[in-house]
């Protein structure tokens, strides 16, 4: 991990959640942590469709919110990205094992190499072979993200992407969250649900899934025929999304958050229902969720309710210290696990 002041963002389609803070003992020291909105349209899928109105949008925030670090991660998520877990022949020759990947990912996936950048991980070694994750985002995403933090004038250090922003956050921390049980993850963002799986501390799989609050504030919206940003104050002041509300509008607002809900359950329940079928003994034992929908107030209750699973907010990691006793890291996940090289 570095030593100095980074700046981390989280650029998602409806914000951009900034993170700058330092390494001291081991721990993450957010210094400053700042949500700001997405020039609309700037942002598709993950990747950049109007440089210029996101770095405008971006030197704006950084110069209001006096930020001074330089060197800079960012951190995506994109239906774009290609994620596979490969068996493959083992060896210690790094070269040899990078061109093994090559070449096995293109038996998988019909794809022009050449045109993606290519990272793995190695998760099991089993004598001469290796069970590995690939991970592929095309080199087009790539460059222009750091076109993007050039014109900043800060310093690029990496780009990642959200899943494994998170499992460097959960390998930094001390806490049993993952050891001896497996847990699923669930990003729940703006327009996309994101399911990882940790067993025994160790990656099993992720999904993505097409659904997010933007569906919700959109059915709030057009019921009640409020503004959006109405619509996303009203849902985000509901006191708690399972208890009734006398107020008429509150009460539809509640159902249609309810309704939501129900069918974000029923996906993500696809997603935990194909991870246990694989195995007999595969079960999931928690859920954590994080992201911007997790600050629904009682929407870890609706989960637990729903998935018959203790369900918990993702709102405390031992070695994430914040100036801000108050801050919620919920919504800063991503942008933390980024900060972590390795």
């Amino acid at each position: 991990m570095l030593n100095k002041n980074i700046l981390s963002m989280d650029i998602g389609t409806k914000n951009i959640k900034l993170v700058e803070c330092r390494e001291k003992n081991q721990n993450i020291n957010i210094e400053k942590a700042i949500i700001t909105e997405t020039p609309e349209g700037s942002i598709k899928n993950g990747r950049i469709i109007s440089l210029d109105s996101l770095r405008e949008a971006l030197k704006e925030t950084l110069r209001k919110e006096k930020i001074k670090a330089q060197k800079t991660v960012i951190t995506i998520q994109s239906k774009s990205i290609i994620s596979r877990e490969l068996e493959i022949p083992f060896t210690k020759n790094k070269e040899e094992m990078n061109s093994i990947v090559k070449y096995e990912l293109k038996e998988y996936i019909p794809i022009d190499i050449e045109d993606y950048v290519l990272q793995y991980k190695i998760l099991e070694k089993k004598e001469r072979k290796a069970k590995v994750i690939v991970i592929a985002l095309l080199k087009t995403i790539v460059e222009d993200y750091l076109d993007l933090i050039k014109k900043l004038r800060l310093k690029p250090i990496a780009l990642d992407i959200n899943t494994n922003s998170l499992i460097k956050l959960l390998n930094n921390s001390p806490e049993d969250i993952t050891t001896e049980k497996t847990v699923a993850f669930v990003d729940l963002g703006y327009s996309n649900i994101h399911v990882t799986i940790i067993s025994n501390g160790k990656y099993m799989f992720d999904r993505l899934i097409e659904l997010g609050s933007k569906d919700m504030d959109k059915n709030i919206c057009d019921y009640l025929g409020l503004p959006i940003k109405k619509a996303e104050k009203m849902k985000l002041n509901i006191k708690n999304i399972n208890d009734d509300s006398d107020d008429f509008e509150e009460q539809n607002s509640i159902n249609m958050i309810r309704s939501a809900l129900d069918i974000w359950v029923s996906e993500i329940e696809r997603v935990l229902k194909y991870y246990t079928s694989r195995k007999r003994e595969n079960n999931i034992d928690a859920i954590y969720i994080y992201g911007g929908a997790s600050n629904l107030n009682g929407i870890d209750i609706y989960f637990k309710e729903s998935f018959n699973i203790n369900t918990f907010i993702l709102d405390d990691i031992s070695r994430v210290e914040k100036k801000d006793k108050d801050l919620n890291i919920a919504s800063y996940i991503n942008s933390l696990g980024a900060v972590i090289r390795k």
